[in-house]
């Protein structure tokens, strides 16, 4: 099944979204709901996730994870140009050798294509997977 922790008010819209077109079950946890949002995330072998806070929960609750931010277009540009920061995700950040722990698809990488790959190469490697939770 997938699991998507999400703000409240969005769930309505979310629900009336979704048909049975979907390829597994899908269950919609309010974000407030702390228990229940780590219980789905340890639910998983892995997550994708949006760069922020999210991505430090998935570290404490010890789920690998692949991260994608875009914006728009004209942020990106900007953002790419202004940018001192290699990486997007705070666990990158701050690693201690400057290497990309969490695969990141940032801006233009961030396509479904992209993600796709990058979940795929996660699942089929357990020493990246175990380099993120240890």
């Amino acid at each position: 099944g997938c699991v998507m922790p999400m703000l409240p008010s969005l769930i309505p819209e979310v629900n009336r979204q979704i048909d049975n077109s979907w390829p597994c079950a899908l269950r919609l946890v309010p974000s407030e709901a702390i228990e229940e949002r780590y219980a789905a995330f340890r639910s998983g072998d892995i997550a994708l996730t949006a760069s922020g806070t999210a991505t430090l929960q998935l570290v404490a609750a010890h789920v690998p994870c692949v991260v994608g931010y875009r914006c728009h277009p004209l942020t990106q540009m900007l953002a790419k140009h202004l940018a001192v920061v290699r990486h997007v995700s705070l666990p990158n950040i701050f690693s201690p050798d400057g290497s990309r722990v969490i695969p990141e698809a940032v801006f233009f990488e961030c396509t479904p294509e992209r993600l796709a790959t990058l979940m795929h190469e996660l699942l089929q490697d357990p020493a990246q997977r175990y380099r993120q939770i240890e």
